[in-house]
């Protein structure tokens, strides 16, 4: 990966940019779609289990279904379709999922612990954490909960 300064038309004669600076802006617009497009399968496949959608001859589970015709592992679609169903009732998690600004992995670890009178304080939480500190703060939150 190269380093070398490039001049952007628009960024004037003082600011340079390099192809690293150009690859992380990339990288998180992307990042943000792909957050957002997750958050849409993940609302759209709680919706299809809570409707029964996916019964069919032959057919075993939302995640037998998602594997056939998504590509998706059965427990992947599974946890998919219960933090969908969960986001519901928690419109802070939500919006933020849908506007691109939580990834399924710290979504997956919000649906363990959010409750919808804890929504937002989770959501402040989880946007001031990396995933691995999210991670253990929701895993030390749950062994607390669990006592």
């Amino acid at each position: 990966m190269s380093a070398t300064p490039t001049q952007s038309p628009g960024d004037g004669p003082s600011v340079v940019r390099t192809e690293v600076d150009d690859l992380t802006a990339r990288l998180g617009e992307l990042a943000g779609h792909i957050h957002a497009a997750t958050a849409e399968l993940v609302g759209l496949l709680g919706r299809l289990d809570e409707i029964g959608g996916w019964c069919d001859p032959g057919i075993r589970s939302l995640g037998h279904w998602a594997s056939i015709y998504l590509g998706v592992d059965v427990h992947t679609a599974t946890e998919h379709a219960q933090v969908g169903r969960q986001l519901h009732e928690l419109p802070a998690i939500a919006a933020a999922a849908a506007a691109g600004e939580l990834g399924w992995s710290k979504l997956r670890l919000l649906g363990r612990v959010a409750e919808p009178d804890t929504d937002q304080k989770w959501l402040d939480i989880a946007r001031d954490l990396s995933v691995s500190q999210l991670g253990r703060v929701v895993g030390a939150y749950r062994c607390a909960r669990d006592q």
